[in-house]
Protein backbone atom coordinates (compact mmCIF):
# COMPACT_ATOMS: atom_id res chain seq x y z
CA UNK A 1 0.00 0.00 0.00
CA UNK A 2 1.33 3.45 -0.72
CA UNK A 3 1.66 6.14 1.88
CA UNK A 4 -0.53 8.09 0.15
CA UNK A 5 -3.40 5.80 0.47
CA UNK A 6 -3.35 4.87 3.82
CA UNK A 7 -6.10 6.57 6.16
CA UNK A 8 -4.98 9.28 8.11
CA UNK A 9 -4.18 8.91 12.34
CA UNK A 10 -5.98 11.35 14.63
CA UNK A 11 -2.20 12.79 15.02
CA UNK A 12 -1.95 13.08 11.07
CA UNK A 13 -4.61 15.02 11.19
CA UNK A 14 -3.87 17.55 14.23
CA UNK A 15 -0.54 18.21 12.64
CA UNK A 16 -2.58 19.14 9.41
CA UNK A 17 -5.01 21.21 11.79
CA UNK A 18 -2.71 23.02 13.05
CA UNK A 19 -1.22 23.83 9.90
CA UNK A 20 -4.48 25.08 8.50
CA UNK A 21 -5.40 27.15 11.67
CA UNK A 22 -2.41 29.14 11.04
CA UNK A 23 -2.45 29.62 7.31
CA UNK A 24 -6.17 30.88 7.95
CA UNK A 25 -5.14 33.52 10.41
CA UNK A 26 -1.99 34.23 8.68
CA UNK A 27 -3.73 35.36 5.51
CA UNK A 28 -7.10 36.10 6.85
CA UNK A 29 -9.63 33.89 5.00
CA UNK A 30 -12.60 34.05 6.58
CA UNK A 31 -14.54 31.87 3.94
CA UNK A 32 -15.77 28.73 4.25
CA UNK A 33 -15.09 27.48 0.55
CA UNK A 34 -11.32 28.79 0.98
CA UNK A 35 -11.01 27.11 3.91
CA UNK A 36 -11.82 24.02 2.72
CA UNK A 37 -9.66 24.40 -0.46
CA UNK A 38 -6.92 25.08 1.58
CA UNK A 39 -7.48 22.25 3.88
CA UNK A 40 -7.70 19.65 1.09
CA UNK A 41 -4.26 21.36 0.01
CA UNK A 42 -2.50 20.57 3.13
CA UNK A 43 -4.14 17.12 3.44
CA UNK A 44 -2.64 16.43 0.38
CA UNK A 45 0.88 17.69 0.94
CA UNK A 46 0.71 16.25 3.93
CA UNK A 47 -0.05 12.83 1.87
CA UNK A 48 2.65 13.22 -0.28
CA UNK A 49 5.19 12.48 2.10
CA UNK A 50 5.91 15.86 3.73
CA UNK A 51 5.00 15.38 7.42
CA UNK A 52 7.42 17.99 8.82
CA UNK A 53 4.98 20.77 10.47
CA UNK A 54 7.52 23.54 9.21
CA UNK A 55 7.74 22.23 5.71
CA UNK A 56 4.58 21.73 5.58
CA UNK A 57 3.61 25.17 6.79
CA UNK A 58 5.61 26.59 4.11
CA UNK A 59 4.04 24.74 1.65
CA UNK A 60 0.63 25.75 2.84
CA UNK A 61 1.44 29.43 2.84
CA UNK A 62 2.75 29.51 -0.89
CA UNK A 63 -0.62 27.64 -2.19
CA UNK A 64 -2.45 30.05 -0.15
CA UNK A 65 -0.57 32.81 -1.75
CA UNK A 66 -1.33 31.24 -5.01
CA UNK A 67 -5.05 30.84 -4.23
CA UNK A 68 -5.19 34.34 -3.14
CA UNK A 69 -3.76 35.70 -6.27
CA UNK A 70 -6.22 33.71 -8.13
CA UNK A 71 -8.65 35.22 -6.86
CA UNK A 72 -7.45 38.68 -8.03
CA UNK A 73 -8.55 41.76 -5.07
CA UNK A 74 -12.08 41.86 -3.42
CA UNK A 75 -14.50 44.50 -4.88
CA UNK A 76 -14.39 47.97 -2.75
CA UNK A 77 -16.60 50.20 -1.45
CA UNK A 78 -15.58 52.36 -4.56
CA UNK A 79 -16.38 49.83 -7.24
CA UNK A 80 -20.10 50.58 -9.50
CA UNK A 81 -22.22 48.11 -8.33
CA UNK A 82 -23.11 44.90 -11.37
CA UNK A 83 -26.01 46.17 -12.86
Amino acid sequence: MRQRDEALTSEDLSVCDKVLKAAVEKHAIDDEKGKLHLAAIVIEIYRQGVRSPEQLALLADASCEAMLDMRGPGPTLDDPAPI
